[in-house]
């Protein structure tokens, strides 16, 4: 008798879920000819439920507006209104609703970057393909083209990047296209030692990088902690730290439950005759033609050489040009083996088409078959493969919302109720043809996403172990469960500097980085953001860290407005020849400066540039960096105070218009007056039009704003005053409540929705 299973399930696995909405379809996919069946499973989470009491509508979308949109609410009153549009049509489609509004493509371009561990800093850094695009207009045939077409088949009608791919998957709310065409992307710009060793670690760098960002594994871990089998596992449940999705993954991938010596997945990571014209071994010829070892001119190679040279899907040339697989070179270190990975005694040369086609194929069978596991625990290797990184990012889009992952450093859940919230999030994601979208529908609608304060009388609610399954087993059980404090977590800090910026009217910063001791980069690496895998980022506060966000925000300045040229951090660096060589590289751009950034447009190229002996040391191009926004103009507060005079407002007026636009709390309460005051050293009550440091008085109550925890922190739905915050007695335009009403109206319900003669917003369901 069979016993096969299928984990692929629709609906809810336990009490620990709260399922919203049925499920939809997302628009511009195509369902496959052989659906995934909805088979049963049995519930992982035993005993009572355990959790809060729901918070309230405001709450959630006071909560889901950093999450989807990467952003604080630009006002209450944003919040006021799409609490009335959760009223009329509930959360789940107001969720679905945020995804088509442009902050959510902005938002998830870089969390997806961030995900596939795209490096913004150093060599492997290709910001010409990953961050700035080559369409004109988001496109999601652009996805669908790459998902649904081998490498080498038809090219796409027009040049794409990386940007545009991961867009356009936004669009068509179908992620499988950018996960299996990163990879070739990825091996465009990476550093290839000429030292046959020396590159050999840069490729098991690269391998260690798919291994982690992919499939949440990481080799050297396998011989104890496996899908079979695991140290910390216990036959007692209450002993049981040890809880893996059910399906023998690692032998289905690698041939072995312990997985494969790192070094065996390398030969796929290779550049070596993959990259056209990118040689790192001894070769007399291109060593004198380009001493640096980069090459890619056609000039250099022969005809033999230019052999199946291409470009995939007839991506921009800033993406790579490559061999397609057929014509790979035979690889220096060994090229007489064909490593196992999905499959074994392949015949050819190993090379990143393996990776490619296997992850084309994986997201295909998975779509069409669902995961089966056999009587015998094994699992076919493609859908395993697709599963495994689908769970992957369920797991991470868990974390972006609530703090933590559902899988421990050792890459496992560690209690059956994580297990059981990790399975339901990634069922949403695969069954909805890997929609973001639906994922995040499941994750909003989750009981513990949006859980209630408790009452300064009551107990906090306990909740089961998800977010820290490492409790104290020593104290009584009532007092060791988690509880909402753990659902409270600081800002991510790329979205944190986002949304300062966006807050302020400031140009944000930039993605990607020219140098490491450039301002952007400094700020960034300080506060946590993912720079590159060597340099990963963090997620908790450190006093470091807090040190250093008081220094850049602090006075509340725009620090981009500064007159200088950002290259001049690197043309004042000490003499040496880390500085020579750098400033030679950009000697050798020197023409594309002013339209990488403006302020570069009158740097003295002769004085710095020609006593250098820079020879051929020129091996980038600034044309390759996205251009920088150096916006022009008033920010926030210089609008405030400039509109506030026009107006007669009061000093107090503009402080609360600036409270509520950093802290969504349009209120001052009790004593907080009294101390504004004494900041700012003026009365709330002056008028600004007579106040000459009206300015730096904001600039002073700015900076407390953004060291706040309200400010730095999500989680926790903040103070809910609605019958004080019917109206502010200031504020620019844009952000009252028509203005307001008709931009939502216009990106969430522009077919349905309309803003009635008291800016409500009013969706009529009848028409959806």
């Amino acid at each position: 008798m069979t016993t096969a299973v299928r984990i692929l399930l629709a609906g809810c696995l336990s009490i620990t879920i709260s399922c919203g909405d049925e499920a939809e379809v997302p628009l511009g996919w195509e369902p496959a000819e052989a659906p995934p069946t909805e088979l049963e499973a049995p519930s992982l989470s035993t005993g009572p439920a355990l959790g809060p009491a729901d918070a309230g509508d405001e709450a959630f979308v006071r909560r889901v507006i950093p999450l989807v949109w990467g952003r604080r609410a630009e006002s209450f009153t944003e919040v006021a209104l799409l609490t009335q549009a959760v009223t009329q049509v509930g959360r789940a489609d107001v969720v679905r609703a945020m995804t088509q509004h442009p902050d959510y493509l902005s938002r998830w371009g870089k969390w997806l970057r961030d995900a596939m561990a795209v490096p913004r800093i150093g060599w492997y850094s290709n910001g010409g393909c990953y961050g700035r695009p080559a369409l004109q207009n988001p496109d999601p045939g652009l996805a669908k083209h790459v998902r649904d077409t081998p490498y080498n088949g038809e090219p796409y009608p027009t040049d794409w990047t990386m940007f545009d791919l991961i867009e356009s998957a936004l669009l068509l709310d179908d992620l499988s296209a950018p996960y299996a065409a990163n990879v070739v992307a990825m091996l465009g710009r990476a550093l290839d030692d000429q030292n046959l060793l020396a590159a050999f670690g840069q490729r098991q760098h690269r391998a260690q990088t798919f291994a982690r960002s992919y499939l949440n594994r990481r080799m050297m871990c396998l011989s104890c902690h496996n899908s079979e089998y695991s140290v910390t596992d216990d036959p007692d449940p209450e002993k049981d730290r040890f809880w893996p999705t059910p399906g023998q993954f690692e032998k289905a991938l690698f041939g072995e439950h312990s997985g494969i010596p790192i070094v065996d997945l390398t030969p796929f990571f290779r550049r070596k005759g993959v990259i056209v014209g990118y040689f790192y071994a001894k070769d007399e010829r291109l060593d004198s033609a380009c001493p640096m070892g980069m090459c890619s001119t056609e000039t250099l190679l022969t005809p033999e050489e230019l052999a199946g040279a291409m470009y995939p899907w007839g991506w921009d040339h800033e993406c790579g040009w490559l061999y397609d697989e057929e014509n790979v070179w035979p690889d220096d270190y060994d090229g007489e083996t064909y490593p196992f990975f999905i499959e074994e005694g392949r015949e050819g040369n190993a090379s990143i088409w393996h990776i490619q086609r296997s992850l084309q194929q994986s997201f295909s069978t998975l779509r069409a078959e669902g995961l089966v596991i056999n009587e015998d625990g094994s699992v076919d290797p493609y859908a395993g493969l697709a599963w495994l990184t689908s769970q992957n990012i369920a797991d991470q889009v868990w974390k972006e919302a609530l703090g933590s992952r559902l899988t421990t450093s050792l890459y496992f859940p560690r209690t059956p109720q994580q297990l059981d919230i990790l399975v339901s999030l990634t069922n949403a994601f695969v069954n909805n043809g890997y929609s973001l979208r639906e994922l995040l529908v499941a994750v909003t609608t989750h009981s513990y996403f949006n859980g209630a304060v408790p009452g300064e009388d009551d107990e906090p609610a306990p909740y089961y172990d998800v977010f820290d399954p490492f409790v104290d087993d020593s104290i009584p059980m009532p007092l060791r469960r988690n509880r909402l404090d753990h659902t409270i977590h600081r800002m991510t800090a790329r979205t944190l500097l986002d949304n300062t910026m966006r807050a302020l009217g400031w140009p944000e910063s930039s993605e990607f980085l020219l140098h490491f001791l450039e301002d952007d980069a400094l700020i960034q690496a300080q506060a946590g953001v993912f720079h590159k895998p060597a340099q990963p980022g963090f997620a908790g506060v450190s006093f470091q860290s807090t040190l250093t966000w008081e220094a850049a925000m602090g006075l509340c300045e725009n620090r981009a407005v500064a007159p200088a040229c950002p290259l001049d951090t690197i043309f004042n660096l000490p003499e040496g020849q880390i500085k020579d060589a750098t400033v030679c590289e950009i000697c050798g751009t020197r023409e594309y400066a002013c339209d990488w950034d403006a302020r570069c447009c009158d740097v003295d190229w002769s004085n710095l540039c020609d006593p250098l002996d820079c020879g051929e040391a020129a091996k980038f191009t600034l044309a390759s960096f996205p251009s920088r926004d150096v916006r022009d103009g008033q920010d926030f507060i210089q609008r405030l105070v400039s509109n506030g005079k026009l107006a007669g407002a009061t000093l107090g007026d503009l402080v609360i218009a600036l409270k509520d636009r950093l802290l969504t709390d349009p209120t001052l309460r009790d004593g907080e007056e009294q101390i504004l005051e004494s900041l700012l050293g003026a009365s709330l009550t002056s008028n600004v039009s007579t106040d000459a440091e009206a300015e730096q008085r904001l600039r002073r109550a700015c900076g407390v704003f953004l060291m706040s925890p309200q400010y730095l922190l999500v989680g926790h739905p903040g103070r809910i005053h609605p019958e004080q915050a019917s109206a502010l007695p200031f504020t620019l335009p844009e952000l009252e409540r028509t203005a307001q009403c008709n931009t939502l109206v216009e990106y969430l319900f522009p077919d349905n929705g309309a803003c009635d003669s008291d800016g409500a917003l009013v969706v009529d369901q009848s028409r959806r």
